[in-house]
């Protein structure tokens, strides 16, 4: 399964939106939002800086099994200043 999400504002709006999205995410996509979620956040806050910037993050991800066990994960990010969202 795989998960997908965007959002745009400010740093403590997409926090917010981060945790929404957890709470309406399917259970096989959840697990493997959760994983990421921390990352997330860590790279939201280096985008954000000290600055109180509207940003836009992209994000993307899944986890794969093979014989019922991990075999490896997948996350793609992008976070730019909202005005160069494109």
């Amino acid at each position: 399964m795989g998960w997908k999400f965007s959002a745009t504002g400010t740093l403590e709006d997409l926090r917010r939106a981060l945790d929404a999205e957890d709470e309406m995410m399917p259970a096989e996509s959840k697990v493997e939002f959760e994983a990421a979620k921390p990352h997330l956040r860590g790279l939201l806050s280096l985008g954000a800086g000290k600055s109180s910037a509207t940003l836009h993050i992209e994000a993307s991800g899944g986890a794969y099994e093979r014989d019922n066990q991990p075999a490896y994960s997948t996350c793609n990010v992008k976070i730019v200043p909202a005005r160069d969202k494109a």
